[in-house]
């Protein structure tokens, strides 16, 4: 083995250790900001204040995202992936069909470990200048399935296929803010059993 390919192994190997020690601190300031954007809200969270209490510099951060803005992005995309896409794959023709994505969505809810992430995600929506950054990512994030549950009530003799995807929408949307905020009160076997019920 030749000098040069010995040097070649050992710098892959120290790139890779050196991607992994940045993928990690990423991911622990993306925490940081998430917390701290679901607790004080994206406005009074300031880029100083994520380094402190990620125990790293100001600059070092800009090492890692080009601004505020881009860091909420990266976290909402994050949150995004690990759950509201897999809705979208679930195509909805039937009342089994419904049923069926009902019991996923409670099951994703159920399972998403990262509930900072959904306190974020409403925090969003009550903040208008917060929603319009992320306002495309959102509606692309809801796109397939709300689509596919238009077309659901529409084929299935709904007199507003509009109308009932809305008040679907907000009893799900409810039911994940009482999961946040006082999980113990939540029945979601009652829950989703009533809204199966209701719309099949």
């Amino acid at each position: 083995m030749t000098d040069r390919l010995v040097n070649r192994i050992i710098m892959t190997k120290n790139i890779g250790k050196a991607e992994q020690i940045r993928i990690k601190r990423k991911k622990e300031i993306m925490d940081v900001a998430l917390r701290l954007f679901g607790t004080f809200g994206y406005h009074a969270t300031s880029i100083s204040h994520i380094a402190n209490e990620a125990g790293i510099s100001k600059g070092l951060i800009y090492n890692y995202f080009e601004s505020k803005e881009q860091l909420l992005k990266e976290i909402f995309d994050s949150g995004k992936d690990s759950w509201l896409s897999n809705l979208g794959e679930i195509e909805i023709k039937t009342k089994k069909d419904f049923e069926k994505f009902i019991n996923a969505l409670f099951k994703l809810i159920k399972d998403f470990e990262n509930k900072e992430w959904f306190k974020l995600y409403y925090t969003m929506m009550l903040q208008p200048t917060v929603f319009d950054i992320l306002e495309k990512e959102i509606e692309m994030a809801h796109k397939d399935f709300l689509v596919n549950l238009m077309n659901y009530f529409a084929k299935n003799g709904s007199e507003d296929p509009e109308m009932d995807v809305l008040i679907l929408h907000s009893a799900i949307d409810g039911t994940v803010l009482q999961y946040i905020y006082v999980p113990e009160a939540i029945d979601f076997e009652r829950v989703k059993k009533v809204i199966i019920k209701r719309f099949t």
